[in-house]
């Protein structure tokens, strides 16, 4: 009798091991706002006892943790170095960044000025910053943690933090559409002078500096004198092995649905209520519906509904569409590259794939991401899910005298880099002219 109860006893031990470890098993394998495999036992936990705002879906729509290419050149009377292929969330941004975001955060006596003026300015001692798109004045100062410094709403495309002699740093922001600002500030100059003694080289320079065989570009067009290396990308399409029940999940649609066809065309239409999800067999995915409830990551938080500001309703595009993509998209990110509003209270957010700090561009000039919000709601979008790997080969770019010779068919034109894909399996480099 002992025997038997003794063996009953681990009849019973073992099958609540095995009931254990397949519970685990199942937690492991549950998609929740995230890749499965990338989700562990404990944040897999969390995410069921907690609110959803909470889940992976959280930190792609946090401003603070925006990343977007930008080039800086830093200049004294000594020298002239500059940095590309970099971002706004690279390390190598976060000490000047810290004296850009002092400057925002401390500027005052906003005055227009001519591009003129900004030009000289740029022979001068100072940090400037060119970003890759234009960037909301109000985005730009939640990323660098200050309030903007003025109710005007401004598209920066390049920053200045000049040197003029006075005991203040002097502010400078173009915005390419309403022209050049400036203000004064309460960052030292003495601070910005040790940091630039600090540092060394002379690999960079404006073309509007480098004499006639220049004259044909933008002054705004950066010539260094050894180009930063990139490696070729392979592509493809993201959304052909997107898992349905993880990608209807994140896209906040019931994943075990019926309620779905495909057209004639091949695309995937999904539906609940009015919403609509298109699956596209080029890879895109786009949705329409209609007013979202509160707590959706469709809906866009608000301090003040009646006054929705630009950083709103950025960081709620960004977190639908970061949501969407996370951990589908290789070693490829998005960045914010701008938002339009229009009459109607609706504004387009746009948003573009990047690639250690260089854009990726679409063949045809569309974007990677369209998002229209409508009040507080999202209520459509287009997304193109491409997935980039870096390769080990090289991205072979042109010289730059032979790009500086196509360029100048296309006056006043800025000569940059960018990722160029033709929605071919390989992406390689090219000089860009905007």
């Amino acid at each position: 009798m002992d025997k038997k109860a003794k063996l009953l006893d681990r009849l019973q031990n073992l099958a609540i091991a095995v009931l254990s470890l397949s519970f685990l098993f199942l937690l492991v394998q549950t998609p929740l706002f995230g890749d499965a495999g990338d989700t562990t036992i404990a944040s897999t936990v969390r995410g069921w006892f907690t609110d959803r705002q909470t889940s992976a879906a959280e930190e792609p729509d946090s401003l603070a943790a925006l990343a977007v290419p930008v080039r800086i050149v830093q200049s004294n009377d000594f020298i002239r170095s500059g940095l590309d292929a970099l971002t706004t969330a690279d390390d190598a941004f976060e000490t000047v960044g810290s004296f850009l975001g002092e400057a925002i955060g401390s500027a005052r006596g906003i005055s227009s000025v001519s591009e003129n003026t900004f030009l000289s300015a740029l022979d001068g001692s100072g940090l400037y910053f060119a970003f890759a798109c234009d960037l909301p004045l109000e985005v730009l100062s939640a990323r660098l943690g200050v309030q903007s410094p003025t109710a005007r709403q401004l598209d920066v495309r390049r920053c200045l933090l000049s040197l003029d002699g006075e005991d203040t740093a002097t502010l400078y922001l173009q915005d390419t559409r309403q022209g050049v600002y400036r203000f004064s500030t309460a960052v030292s100059a003495a601070s910005v002078k040790e940091y630039l003694e600090s540092q060394d080289g002379g690999n960079a320079d404006f073309a509007r500096s480098l004499g006639e065989e220049y004259a044909s570009l933008s002054p705004y067009t950066l010539v260094f004198d050894s180009v930063s290396a990139r490696r070729e990308l392979s592509a493809a399409n993201a959304l052909s092995d997107y898992p349905s029940e993880e990608l209807l999940r994140r896209a906040e649609f019931n994943p075990h649905t019926k309620d779905r066809y495909i057209e004639s065309s091949g695309t995937e239409v999904v539906i609940e209520g009015q919403r609509k999800l298109y699956l596209h067999t080029d890879g895109t995915l786009s949705y329409s519906g209609g007013a979202a409830e509160d707590g959706s990551l469709f809906a866009v938080a608000a301090a003040d509904a009646a006054h929705i500001s630009r950083a709103e309703l950025c960081a709620a595009a960004r977190g639908l569409i970061g949501a969407l993509t996370q951990g589908r998209i290789g070693d490829a990110a998005l960045f914010l590259s701008g938002i339009e509003s229009d009459d109607d209270d609706g504004a387009t957010v746009f948003f573009d794939y990047m690639a250690g700090g260089t854009p990726i561009r679409f063949a045809d000039g569309s974007h990677a991401a369209e998002v229209r919000i409508e009040g507080q709601s999202i209520t459509a979008f287009s997304l193109r899910l491409r997935r980039y790997t870096l390769t080990e080969r090289d991205s072979l770019l042109l010289p730059l005298a032979l790009s500086r010779a196509i360029a100048q068919r296309y006056p006043g034109c800025e000569l940059t880099v960018a990722y160029i894909d033709s929605y071919g399996d390989s992406v390689g480099a090219s000089w860009i002219a905007d």
